[in-house]
Order: C-alpha cells, then sequence, then structure tokens
C-alpha cells in the first residue's frame, strides 16, 4: 500500500525532473562541442550570425553570412575583418550562432508533461481502494483520461515560459571532390 507521503515525493520528483529536462540541463560550456554535432554549411541561411578563425591567429571574427560557397566565405557585416572575403581553406574554425524556440521547448514540456499525468494515474491506480462508495473508486480509472492531457497542458505551458537561448554550433568543413 502506497501512503501519501510516497506519492507526494515521487510527484514533486517527476516534476523537478521535467523541469530540468525542459530547461535543458546545465547550461552549455563552450570547451568543444562533438563532432557529430556539427552542422551542414548547407543549412546556413545568409544574413546568419557566424565566428570564425583565420589560420594561425587565435582572435575570433564574428560577422553576418553573406554568402558561404565550396571555395569561400563572404561576409556582410564584420567590425574586427581585414577583408571581406575569405578563402575556405584559410578558415581554421568556424560556426554558427543558434538560438532555441519557444515551439521546441513547448513540444519537450507537452510530451515530458503528458508521460507525467500517465505515471501519476497509474500510481493513484495501483493503490487500493478501501473506500464504502464503489464509485469513488471506479472513477480513478478516469486518471488515464484526464492524467496526460492535464499533465501535458502544464508542462507546455511550463515549457513556453522557459527562456530561449543561444549557443554556438561549429559548421562541418566542406569537402572538395578532385
Amino acid at each position: 500500500m502506497l501512503r501519501p507521503a510516497i506519492i507526494r515525493t515521487v510527484s514533486v520528483a517527476l516534476f523537478a525532473i521535467m523541469t530540468v529536462v525542459a530547461c535543458g540541463g546545465a547550461p552549455p560550456v563552450e570547451t568543444g562541442i562533438p563532432v557529430g554535432r556539427a552542422v551542414a554549411p548547407s543549412t546556413i541561411a545568409p544574413g546568419a550570425t557566424i565566428r570564425f578563425v583565420v589560420g594561425t591567429d587565435s582572435s575570433l571574427r564574428v560577422g553576418h553570412l553573406s554568402k558561404l560557397t565550396r571555395d569561400s566565405l563572404i561576409v556582410d557585416q564584420c567590425q574586427n575583418c581585414d577583408r571581406l572575403r575569405y578563402g575556405t581553406r584559410e578558415i581554421t574554425r568556424l560556426e554558427v550562432l543558434r538560438g532555441s524556440s519557444r515551439g521546441k521547448h513547448f513540444a519537450v514540456g507537452l510530451g515530458i508533461g503528458a508521460l507525467a499525468g500517465v505515471i501519476i494515474a497509474g500510481i493513484n491506480y495501483a493503490r487500493p481502494c478501501h473506500a464504502l462508495d464503489t464509485d469513488v473508486c471506479a472513477s480513478r480509472v478516469f486518471g488515464f483520461f484526464y492524467g496526460a492531457p492535464l499533465g501535458a497542458l502544464i508542462g507546455g505551458i511550463i515549457g513556453v515560459s522557459l527562456p530561449t537561448g543561444e549557443r554556438w554550433e561549429p559548421v562541418a568543413a566542406q569537402r572538395t571532390v578532385q
């Protein structure tokens, strides 16, 4: 028999986990991103904010992309650039600024909230019922019908209310076919 204190503890733990997952966990740290997460050059739209390193120079150049082709990078605006056209062979690192969207947060919150609602309804249904009125015990089945939508609604609201963040994603190097 599950006690109300255990159910309350499990509910609070599920809510805390749902909030941490919807927030994306810990803030990103720029210590290096695995190669598997690099974005394709074709997904960068003109006007996107980029940063890059030329040759062995360690200074980052930040600007707005005008055009990225197989052999050249053309920058529209750049404060610390000495020119606006660079060859792709001379660029050692290229990253694009990407942000998370409220829609993505809403979708994740919706899914996690629905899952939490089903889990809480399952825990509630698994408890034995000692009520004299059998209608109260039979109405627990409806927890499966309204638990998931209610949890999804709460999770979606939490997801939309989370702030959007920005992060730098590396751009995969283009390979020239010879």
